[in-house]
Parts: C-alpha cells; sequence; structure tokens
C-alpha cells in the first residue's frame, strides 16, 4: 500500500491508511463479512467501532501483560517498606 514508505503499527492516523481501513470496511461490509481490526488503544477502537467495525482489540497481549506486570511489581514495592530506595526501578519499555 505505501511501498515501504511507512513503518508497520496500529492505530494509523495518515490519510491514505485511513482511506484503506474504511475501503476494506466497505467491501467486507458489501459482502456480509464481520470485519474486525486491531487497535493499540481503547480511543481508537472506540473511532473503529464507530466506523463500523464489529470487531475490535484494544491492544496486544504483550503490551497487556507488560503493563499488569510493571504495576504488580510496583505495588508489591509500595507495600515493602525502605524498598523505595533499595531496589531498581521497573522497567518503562513497552512491546
Amino acid at each position: 500500500l505505501t511501498n515501504g514508505r511507512l513503518p508497520p503499527g496500529l492505530d494509523r492516523e495518515e490519510d491514505e491508511m485511513i482511506a484503506a481501513i474504511r475501503h476494506i470496511l466497505d467491501a467486507s461490509t458489501r459482502a456480509g463479512i464481520l470485519a474486525g481490526i486491531h487497535c493499540g488503544s481503547p480511543e481508537y477502537a472506540a473511532r473503529a467501532i464507530e466506523w463500523g467495525f464489529g470487531l475490535v482489540t484494544v491492544s496486544t497481549d504483550t503490551r497487556m501483560l507488560a503493563a499488569v506486570g510493571r504495576d504488580n511489581v510496583s505495588r508489591t514495592r509500595e507495600l515493602i517498606p525502605g524498598s523505595e530506595s533499595s531496589m531498581p526501578s521497573a522497567p518503562t519499555e513497552t512491546y
């Protein structure tokens, strides 16, 4: 579609990508096929539902697992007296 000009990714905002997404949705609707789209955020998923997608994701498994793991480690550290200064911080990189 873009001949490698755009990197792969979720939640596309480029006009040509939105047009392609909408074209695919229109074609699947005309064919009676339920259209689905992978989204990277709840906001984009809600937008896709407004467009007419019948199935959306709100993140990837990896991102959700990483977020829950990071939150659990942070909460555990909060519960251990004195742990704030003696333990390394949790990683902030997302996948």
